[in-house]
């Protein structure tokens, strides 16, 4: 159901003119037109309320809704090919992308089909562009096809020799990005569920860099000199070395901005590159240099992309560090706001999460002045939100700690000490099992600050008698120095320790 769903949401909100015509065949509310309206305004729930909808208590009820949605699915593949890349919406290099590789499904099922006076000059058409954006694998596919063509069938020796050589050069050029591509990915992979510390990666991602920079110096591609910038950061971006990070931040944008070639389609990777800086500003407390750069990069990203969200989330916890928390707010809402939020990926959704549960807590703080005509404003109950966070309460040495904090600070707010009380245990256990290591010292530090709440029966002395020990080891290892993932402190330790603090000095009787 996730499939069609998506496709569904898909068509219509690219505005494809010719679906009513193209997906549903001009039928006015068939099953196939009523369906995909339903799903493509989220007004179906799951595929067992779908199936009742339109097929009752049939007994072959899954049967028949199992052919409608595979009749709907394979329309709205047909119409994806209709998308209108000259849209508003995109730029120079994704109308080059899709019309690139459409043309290219084109080119083969006109060859398949014996079409060659038709397949040719689409090719060739079609390469030139190619070309222009450096899409290695469409180049190779398509000046294989032409190479076939003149050589076997035409006998054009100057071409064929000319598509002998692109064949030659652009496999030397995709095995190398593909090269670039499996080092990159294998690191990131280690990153996809978890934002745990992974110092021991720095030496893999060294040897890596070190291989691509010796192929960087014979072969050159738009897509290689990306993916090796990025190993490059990785370096120091695994280690926090974030003074070294922002060099070569400012090393790629340098050359993807003063490249002519590149200049036209860069946008999105400029993006990439100013995201890393802003997560390097926030942790060296440059909180002015970080709010300029997110101000001009959000000026020139499409509102809904994924950069967009990325932008807007080193964005928020920079204002979470800076304790401008009425803005973090602003950015929250204008992030969830948006239509484009629900398609989030799982883990994207996740991260965002989190962020609406700081907003709500710096709201029951007072630092937050909510509209209570926005979502964040509604009722914000702890139960669901870790229900909301399966994939990180999964991750025990990064983002599940943020959540195990943010639990305990909701109930610290509400006066429910019971509930702290019967936590002791297993939060004691979770720092002996999970935060022995270096790279989650200041973590370990700030839970044995929380656990000082009950052995001192919540009463502000003896609490913060207890803590102190704790509290000069977290000075100890200030943020900007701490071997711990970038991300994993939304909020620093130091700043949610006032908040705990004011809920002591302010609860009855303390």
């Amino acid at each position: 159901m996730q499939e069609i769903t998506a496709l569904a949401e898909f068509v219509s909100k690219n505005k494809i003119k010719q679906v009513e015509r193209v997906a549903i065949r001009g039928k006015a509310k068939t099953q196939l037109t009523k369906l995909y309206n339903l799903l493509s305004s989220g007004k179906i729930a799951s595929e067992e309320e779908a199936t009742l909808m339109f097929f009752g208590n049939s007994p072959n009820r899954n049967m028949y809704f199992s052919r409608l949605k595979r009749q709907l699915r394979d329309r709205l593949v047909n119409t994806i090919f209709l998308i209108d890349a000259n849209q508003p919406g995109f730029n120079d290099y994704q109308r080059a992308y899709y019309s690139c590789y459409k043309e290219m499904v084109a080119v083969k099922i006109l060859l398949g089909r014996y079409a060659q006076p038709a397949a040719i000059p689409l090719a060739e058409q079609m390469l030139k562009k190619a070309l222009r954006f450096g899409f290695s694998d469409i180049i190779l596919g398509v000046a294989r096809d032409l190479y076939t063509y003149y050589g076997v069938l035409v006998g054009d020796k100057k071409k064929f020799d000319l598509y002998k050589d692109m064949i030659a050069e652009y496999t030397k050029i995709y095995f190398a990005e593909l090269r670039a591509e499996e080092y990159y990915i294998d690191i990131m992979f280690n990153y996809a569920k978890s934002k745990g510390s992974k110092t021991d990666l720095a030496d893999i991602a060294g040897k890596y860099y070190r291989e691509l920079e010796e192929v960087t110096q014979h072969t050159q591609s738009y897509r290689l000199k990306y993916l090796f910038y990025q190993i490059s950061i990785l370096r120091f971006e695994i280690v926090n070395d974030y003074l070294n990070t922002l060099k070569v931040c400012e090393e790629a944008l340098h050359f993807f901005q003063s490249n002519t070639a590149y200049v036209s389609h860069s946008q999105t990777v400029i993006i990439t590159f100013m995201n890393k800086q802003l997560a390097c500003h926030t942790r060296l407390q440059q909180y002015n240099e970080g709010t300029e750069l997110a101000k001009r990069a959000l000026k020139s990203i499409t509102e809904g992309t994924l950069s967009w969200f990325n932008t807007l989330s080193y964005y928020i916890i920079i204002c979470f560090h800076s304790k401008q928390f009425q803005k973090a707010y602003q950015i929250y809402e204008q992030a969830t706001g948006h239509p484009k939020y629900k398609q989030l990926i799982q883990n994207k959704s996740e991260e965002w999460n989190i962020f609406q549960a700081y907003v709500h807590y710096f709201i029951m703080q007072g630092k937050i002045k909510p509209d209570v005509h926005k979502p964040a404003s509604a009722k914000f109950r702890t139960s669901k939100f870790l229900n909301q966070v399966p994939t990180f309460s999964k991750d025990k040495q990064g983002a599940n700690i943020s959540i195990l904090i943010l639990h305990t600070l909701f109930l610290l707010a509400q006066g429910d000490y019971n509930k702290i009380i019967d936590r002791v245990e297993s939060l004691n256990m979770y720092t002996h099992r999970y935060l022995r290591k270096d790279d989650t010292f200041r973590s370990n530090c700030f839970i044995k600050m929380l656990l000082q709440l009950p052995h001192g029966n919540f009463v502000y002395k003896p609490v913060m008698r207890g803590a102190a020990r704790y509290w000069e080891a977290l000075q100890s290892m200030p943020l900007h120095a701490a071997r711990q993932n970038a991300e994993l402190e939304v909020v620093p330790y130091e700043i949610l320790w006032e908040y705990v603090v004011q809920s002591l000095k302010g609860a009855p009787g303390k």
